[in-house]
């Protein structure tokens, strides 16, 4: 299980790999459910809770694992440079940004 997994040889910093265990742990436990049926907002504010995992993770994790059609990573650099470029609002497309960011991402 990742939450008791030796990150060692993988290149994670320490913290990297004790947010990974943190997160681990908690799902195992119940605390946090990955799932499409989960508040949105109750799980980003568990997410950010846990040392080691900041905005940036915690959009990638409500695209990817919790379907939310509107996250946005917008520190993401590619996300940020595509923003800056075309001058739109961080808002623009809402609330379906995250086809925004996967079309980025895509190109």
């Amino acid at each position: 299980m990742l939450k008791n997994a030796d990150f060692e040889g993988f290149g994670f910093t320490r913290a990297r790999a004790a947010a990974i265990r943190e997160l681990a742990r908690l799902v195992d436990e119940g605390e946090i459910e990955l799932s499409q049926i989960s508040d949105l907002e109750t799980m980003r504010a568990k997410l950010l809770a846990i040392k080691g995992i900041g905005p940036w993770t915690v959009e990638v994790i409500a695209l990817r694992c919790l379907c939310d059609a509107n996250a946005f990573p917008v520190k993401d650099l590619m996300i940020a440079r595509a923003v800056e470029k075309v001058s739109f609002a961080a808002d623009f497309l809402q609330p379906w940004r995250a086809y925004l960011a996967l079309a980025i991402w895509k190109t």
